[in-house]
């Protein structure tokens, strides 16, 4: 029986996923830049997603000095509705980090990939694999999940000793080739996104199933062990302040939730002596934010804008721009609901 990593890349050369644009190669090599981008982006973010603002990113930010030289708030804005904002505070800060202080040189290696902000064990094993050629194994869900399946293992991948022992089981599958390792660590997440999926696995097509212990078993559905994540519950209120239509957003500065995006000006203080327009409820709306399930309570306050004390922190925007500017999702459903 042929080894592991040669049953997968034979596979994947005809199987695999195609018309990536982070795998466009020039002069034979992969564009670091392109690969650290689409591997950031693809953390927690299914390719489907991912596609369409990977294009729209590279447009605006082309290369390496395009994005250490653009501010948070352009880079905010053109990673909008792709979530986990931390991953775009990461990039940038990134970017600054391999120019300033790289002089725009990128990392040989998966251990100096891992000294970026936001590229952890199996991102910086992604990255080198294809841009440096690095014999290093990643372990992300899909990995995890054949690894899982192929050895019967209860492991949950969250304690520090689960994690050695997967990651050893995953380097004794790599290839010898050092020239095989872009198209081996590419198959092997393509076989867990395509093949070995977390439902309704389609076996038959595996082309690492015959020595594979919970396909052997009839076990495969039982792998791997479900962890029930406990999400918080949480409730917030939105005031839209608003001057006709023009409405005040600030900077969410607070460690949770769309930390560096716009959001509704909701505690605002008039000039003088003023006192505050009135404010009307419009609706509550539920949303999933990272692991918390939020409640947003809305609320209405029509405000000539002259009779506030508006801050370096506030912003003022015509509604009809508000997609050009780093808001969250819910706020523009907000906007396109009442059609203020």
């Amino acid at each position: 029986m042929k080894k592991f990593a040669d049953r997968l890349i034979q596979w994947g050369i005809k199987e695999g996923r195609t018309g990536l644009p982070w795998k466009d190669k020039l002069n034979g090599n992969y564009d670091p830049y392109k690969i650290w981008v689409s591997e950031m982006m693809l953390q927690q973010t299914r390719v489907a997603s991912v596609l369409p603002k990977f294009n729209q990113f590279i447009r605006r930010f082309p290369d390496l000095e395009k994005l250490a030289n653009s501010t948070l708030e352009d880079v905010i804005q053109v990673w909008a509705g792709l979530g986990y904002y931390r991953r775009a505070r990461n990039l940038h800060e990134g970017a600054k980090i391999i120019v300033s202080e790289r002089g725009k040189i990128f990392p040989k290696n998966a251990a100096e990939w891992s000294t970026i902000p936001g590229i952890g064990m199996s991102t910086s094993a992604a990255i080198s694999s294809f841009v440096n050629g690095e014999k290093v194994a990643l372990l992300d869900a899909n990995v995890y999940r054949i690894l899982c399946r192929r050895y019967c293992l209860d492991l949950t991948n969250s304690r520090a000793k689960e994690k050695e022992q997967l990651m050893k089981l995953a380097t004794n599958l790599l290839p010898k080739k050092k020239s095989e390792m872009a198209q081996y660590s590419q198959y092997i997440m393509d076989l867990g996104a395509t093949v070995c999926k977390s439902t309704q696995p389609t076996c038959s097509k595996c082309p690492v199933s015959e020595d594979c212990e919970s396909f052997n078993s009839a076990a495969v559905h039982l792998y791997p062990k479900k962890v029930k994540l406990t999400r918080r519950e949480k409730q917030i209120t939105w005031v839209l302040t608003m001057d006709r239509d023009i409405i005040l957003l600030e900077r969410q500065n607070k460690k949770e939730l769309w930390k560096s995006l716009l959001v509704p000006a909701t505690e605002i203080k008039m000039r003088e002596n003023y006192r505050l327009p009135r404010k009307n409820f419009l609706r509550s709306y539920r949303v999933k934010v990272s692991n918390c399930d939020l409640t947003v309570k809305v609320w209405k306050r029509n405000c000539v804008f002259d009779m506030l004390k508006i801050t370096t922190r506030h912003k003022v925007v015509h509604k009809t721009m508000i997609s050009k500017v780093p808001v969250p999702r819910l706020l523009e459903k907000v906007l396109k609901d009442f059609d203020f």
